[in-house]
């Protein structure tokens, strides 16, 4: 793939998207061992607001899913921006609007996340803070 190659590139922001929908439908089913090894490398890191330290790897990011899911069973993932970066690596802007376990709306999130396709698109590296987007930067 090449930076003058448009239809490829639409090409790969669709195959994410993709992947996105199936993280939340796999995120209201509380499949936390199949997000983990699904969308996340073995070598992933994930920290951002509120984190004391980064989450780095397969074990660590699983328990990570486990506890997020008891802690916010419905999600909604909005895929903001899609930045193909090659054949097989994008990044991504994400907002992430919960709903808390015990039913209260959360404040939105939002992640900058690297993704690299290897049989299908993981992610490699997750950034996350409260807040949301101006409307004029979408």
């Amino acid at each position: 793939m090449t930076a003058n190659d448009p239809l490829e590139a639409v090409g790969v922001k669709d195959e994410v998207a993709g992947r996105i929908a199936r993280m939340e439908r796999l995120w209201a089913a509380g499949e936390a061992t199949e997000l983990a090894l699904e969308f996340f490398s073995p070598h992933a890191i994930l920290c951002g607001e509120g984190a004391d330290n980064a989450t780095i790897g397969a074990e660590a990011v699983l328990e990570a899913l486990k506890a997020m899911l008891e802690a916010t069973p419905k999600v909604t993932i909005t895929l903001l921006r899609c930045t193909v970066l090659a054949s097989d690596a994008a990044i991504t802007w994400l907002r992430w609007d919960a709903i808390d376990a015990q039913g209260a709306q959360l404040p939105p999130m939002r992640s900058l996340t690297a993704w690299k396709k290897h049989e299908h698109w993981m992610i490699e590296a997750d950034m996350y803070s409260f807040g949301d987007f101006d409307a004029e930067s979408n």
